[in-house]
């Protein structure tokens, strides 16, 4: 059905792949050379021997490198797929491959973005603590947030230069990096009255690792995974991010104790005043015990942010041996010209600020939830805390099964989308009439509306991804995805400055989210949905060889 409905957009789209009509002559001369490979393949029983000698076919291998996004700068050798002592199955799109150890360059990929968002977030589900212990405020608590969508705005762009120009695997090393250096510095020993800075500083480098990794997972699937397996990819990658800020509410608590719950007595009536900053300090060795819970928190996720450094060094390569699909060897417009397209292309802009808007204040809404529940329904960071965790793991839920269905349908995604965006705006409604307690609140209700409002509003993330890649191309991922990024950052670093403010308060942070989500449906309905990349990858047939360790292929 998937291959019926994939010929059905090749049948209505044609008429949008003439300027790309001499590529395509070229690509079925290769498609032809590859054939010939295949057919002595399922002759010989060898296990796949899937390019030709460059001696052999030296001018297969001149029309491919053409197109390559990194060509060699000599002819490339034979390419060998070895079974480990067990049955696998590869599958070959005509002189294409899909190898296996994708899904590790994913997992990896994904446990980077996850511990990003998790140092990111670190002080969000620990606030109340925190602000005893240090005597911070609420702007405090709010700056070492903020970090990210500061630094994020004045280096997005670098950043998408490096993925596009430099490749995926300097850009992922780096950022697991800035990462490593970014938790290095917060666990540093520099003592309890300077801890502000070193916090501060070490937050700036933790925020410097986000752009990559919220802004790759579109250029990590296009160069890995087939057509029929992008969306998915893109989902799990980027969902990663928000299941990290889900985490930190289930970590952060278990390690620092809530000082509330343990010492109510005291501090609600003599350490804390009416805006949450501190007016007396707290008993020496009580400070002190609850300042080595913080910084094991952050023993903890250096420990962690090492490993991954030392993975990405050693088993992160650039790009596979051979590409999964056709756009993943054509080569892209260079980053200027990609820049200056994206500019004038008002159909980018509309998909852009509906993603900016609503991604970026649910971003910053979701690391505030101690703050503005704590003031508008008295809830604890405890209960805060579990609240994040379900709503972003259900999030995470949403975003793979509707890229799944992306996936499966080969499109439709402007239909999906508008529905996720309705059922976030009702959602949100729900958590404002709670919070002014319109209705009868209960703590069942306020778990209900969360988890409906995250998991919707999350299950966008791919799906916006994607549909502005399709719409963009030929123009590069990495520059593409970034700069809807950089609209989304925008967004939360104004939603958490404001916050910023003494005596702001909470409940207008509910309304903002509201309207975020609300906004994208007019836009989403003037959009006009494409599917240019797509396109040129339908041009090919998809076939399947398994290949055992015997090295017998059997057609499936």
């Amino acid at each position: 059905m998937r291959k019926a409905l994939y010929k059905r957009f090749t049948v209505i789209e044609k008429s949008r792949l003439c300027w790309n009509k001499s590529l395509c002559n070229t690509m079925k001369a290769d498609r032809r050379q590859a054939d010939e490979s295949t057919r002595l393949l399922s002759e010989d029983h060898k296990v796949g021997i899937l390019g030709r000698n460059s001696s052999e076919d030296p001018d297969h291998y001149a029309s491919a490198n053409r197109y390559n996004r990194h060509a060699p700068t000599e002819t490339a050798g034979p390419i060998e797929l070895l079974s480990s002592g067990k049955s696998s199955v590869c599958t070959v799109h005509h002189h294409h491959v899909a190898y296996a150890q994708r899904w590790y360059i994913l997992l990896l990929f994904s446990m980077l973005a996850i511990w990003s968002a998790a140092a990111w977030n670190t002080w969000g589900p620990i606030s109340d603590t925190s602000k005893v212990v240090f005597n911070w405020s609420d702007g405090d608590v709010a700056l070492l947030t903020n970090w990210s969508f500061i630094t994020m705005v004045t280096s997005g762009m670098f950043f998408s230069w490096m993925m596009d120009v430099k490749g995926l695997r300097l850009a992922t090393l780096t950022s697991a990096l800035l990462l490593f250096i970014g938790t290095g510095i917060r666990a540093l020993p520099v003592g309890i009255d300077n801890v502000i800075w070193s916090m501060n500083i070490g937050m700036i480098f933790v925020g410097l690792s986000n752009p990559i990794l919220l802004a790759g997972p579109p250029l990590l699937s296009s160069v890995w995974f087939p057509p029929h397996q992008r969306t998915t990819a893109t989902a799990i990658a980027s969902q990663c991010s928000y299941l990290g800020i889900g985490m930190s509410y289930l970590v952060g608590p278990q390690v620092v104790h809530n000082i509330y719950t343990e010492h109510e007595s005291n501090i609600s009536s003599d350490y804390t005043d009416d805006i949450g900053s501190t007016n007396e300090s707290l008993p020496p060795k009580l400070r002190q015990t609850y300042f080595s819970q913080i910084m094991e928190l952050m023993y903890i996720e250096l420990a962690i942010c090492a490993a991954l450094l030392i993975c990405v060094f050693m088993s992160f390569p650039a790009k596979p041996p051979t590409p999964p699909s056709n756009t993943a060897e054509i080569q892209r417009k260079d980053f200027k010209q990609g820049a200056l397209i994206l500019v004038r292309k008002r159909q980018f802009w509309i998909l852009g600020f509906a993603y900016g808007f609503s991604m970026g204040i649910y971003g910053a809404w979701s690391t505030m939830l101690d703050p503005i529940f704590e003031e508008t329904l008295g809830v604890k960071q405890l209960t805060t805390g579990w609240i994040g965790v379900t709503s972003n793991i259900a999030g995470t839920i949403g975003g793979l099964l509707f890229a799944g269905c992306v996936d499966y349908l080969g499109g439709k995604m402007r239909c999906l989308l508008m529905f996720l965006c309705g059922g976030a705006s009702l959602a949100c409604l729900w958590i404002i009439c709670l919070s002014h307690r319109w209705i009868t609140f209960n703590i069942e209700s306020l778990y209900a509306a969360c988890i409906l409002y995250g998991f919707l509003v999350n299950a966008t993330v791919p799906i916006f991804y994607e549909m502005a890649v399709e719409g963009m191309y030929p123009v590069a991922e990495g520059i593409t995805t970034m700069v809807i990024v950089l609209l989304n950052q925008s967004s939360g670093l104004v939603y958490i400055s404001i916050k910023m403010i003494p005596g702001v308060g909470s409940q207008w942070m509910n309304w903002v989210a509201f309207a975020s989500v609300a906004v994208c449906l007019p836009l989403l309905f003037i959009y006009k949905e494409r599917h240019n990349r797509l396109d040129v990858d339908l041009l090919e047939e998809e076939e399947e060889f398994p290949i055992t360790d015997e090295g017998q292929d059997n057609k499936a």
